[in-house]
């Protein structure tokens, strides 16, 4: 048990001094792009707020401007990453070479080619605002944008405001889904027909958010309307019964940390989810998409949902050659161009093996720690302030914090992929075969 917990130490420690020396190396660069792509966000939640309903088209569109603004950023930091990781670049001639086998452990050509930022940034942001979209990240970019509608406009002129979850309001975004949708497919037509533009890349990159935001507010404006309706069926009445009845059969004995049984209780199945996809989901996804960001975009359902889904894949493709099949690939493609791309690279991070992992997880959750106590930290040390000061104060406080803590992150992601891929040296690769490295970190050199 005491070697085991020195093991985790020692892996807790390699990578805080890999983190610390990829941001010895690169924080400049990441804050740099940080603060750009901060200053670009909360410029647009401004301008969006300030055209109000009266231009809601164009405040939409500068909305999501602000919020693929900081997913490129994003983007770019943990690009800029990637040359620290001694990964080798290809040629033109290597271009191809490598046959990549997903989590069988060869390491796909986009992984060892030298990409343009443009390029990694139009083939990541998609997988980026699918997950911003799952894990609820999209819900608060909305809220930030009512915030900055109640600074320009206040309370009392909320119906003047450039975004409102009203139902009146779903054939506007209605609109701006379905006009996303097709110039999305067109730039992917237009690129698929001809080489690489990078007009047409910034075009779909708009096109993604403008997709992607205005599904999510439909979906969010829909769903608000349906817990409504479902609040006022008997239905919804009789499960909350049913669960204080089961609160009931706890015997009413209080903690010695305070509340009762039946409170504990209620606290972990309302409380613990949340917790524990906070402190283990999200960090895995973070580092999943890192490696989509590196180049580990090569997904198949067959892989990344085992050799099972072989089969599947097999009929799905033969189905795909009919016109049915074919609308059945248009309705699935979100989920097979974003979705299965960070699935395989999750699926490639975890075989890093549990103590990599674990430590990984301590250290992001500690960097969660550390962003609330430098937040508490600066709101003591600005004091009581006015309302007004206060809504001033705030945006710098968040920059100087999520800055820091932003940048930490990245490098900490930069670390982990580099120790589950055994990367820390340069990887040989040989001209026209596929370069094989065990993803066990217990053979990194």
């Amino acid at each position: 048990m005491a070697a085991l917990g020195t093991e985790t130490l020692t892996e807790v420690a390699g990578l805080a001094a890999g983190t610390l020396r990829l941001l010895r190396r690169r924080g400049p660069v990441l804050v740099g792009w940080f603060c750009l792509g901060w200053a670009i966000h909360r410029a647009g939640l401004f301008v969006s707020a300030l055209l109000g309903v009266d231009h809601a088209v164009l405040a939409n569109l500068v909305f999501v401007l602000a919020v693929v603004a900081e997913l490129v950023a994003l983007v770019v930091m943990v690009h800029s990453v990637r040359p620290e990781l001694d990964v080798p670049e290809t040629s033109d001639d290597d271009a191809g070479a490598p046959t990549p086998v997903g989590p069988a452990g060869l390491l796909p050509p986009s992984l060892l080619a030298q990409e343009r930022t443009l390029d990694v940034v139009t083939l990541a942001v998609g997988p980026f605002l699918a997950v911003y979209a799952v894990w609820g990240f999209l819900d608060d970019e909305v809220s930030a944008l009512f915030q900055s509608n109640y600074v320009v406009q206040g309370l009392g002129g909320v119906q003047d405001w450039s975004i409102s979850l009203v139902p009146a309001r779903l054939p506007l975004y209605l609109g701006l889904a379905a006009g996303g949708w097709v110039l999305r497919a067109l730039v992917r037509l237009w690129l698929r027909r001809r080489q690489s533009s990078s007009v047409a890349g910034v075009v779909g990159l708009v096109a993604e958010g403008v997709w992607a935001l205005s599904v999510f507010v439909v979906l969010l404006v829909a769903a608000r309307a349906a817990r409504e309706w479902l609040q006022g069926r008997v239905v919804w009445a009789e499960l909350a019964a049913a669960g204080q009845a089961v609160l009931a059969w706890l015997p009413d004995l209080t903690l010695p940390f305070g509340p009762t049984l039946r409170e504990a209780a209620r606290a972990v199945v309302t409380e613990a989810p949340g917790v524990l996809l906070t402190v283990v989901g999200l960090p895995l996804m973070w580092l999943a998409l890192t490696a989509v960001v590196f180049g580990w975009r090569e997904a198949s359902a067959a892989d990344a949902l085992g050799a099972r889904a072989a089969g599947w894949v097999g009929r799905f493709s033969g189905v795909a050659r009919t016109p049915s099949g074919r609308v059945l690939l248009l309705a699935t493609d979100d989920l097979r161009t974003k979705y299965l791309p960070v699935l395989l690279a999750l699926r490639v991070v975890v075989r890093a093996g549990a103590r990599t992992i674990g430590a990984y997880l301590l250290l992001a959750t500690a960097l969660q720690a550390l962003d609330g106590l430098l937040q508490i930290g600066l709101t003591l040390l600005a004091g009581p302030q006015p309302v007004g000061r206060t809504l001033l104060l705030e945006p710098v406080e968040d920059l100087l914090v999520s800055a820091v803590v932003t940048a930490t992150s990245v490098a900490l992601y930069g670390a982990v992929f580099a120790r589950a891929l055994g990367v820390e040296r340069p990887l040989s690769l040989s001209k026209g075969l596929g370069v094989e490295r065990s993803l066990s970190p217990s053979n990194a050199p």
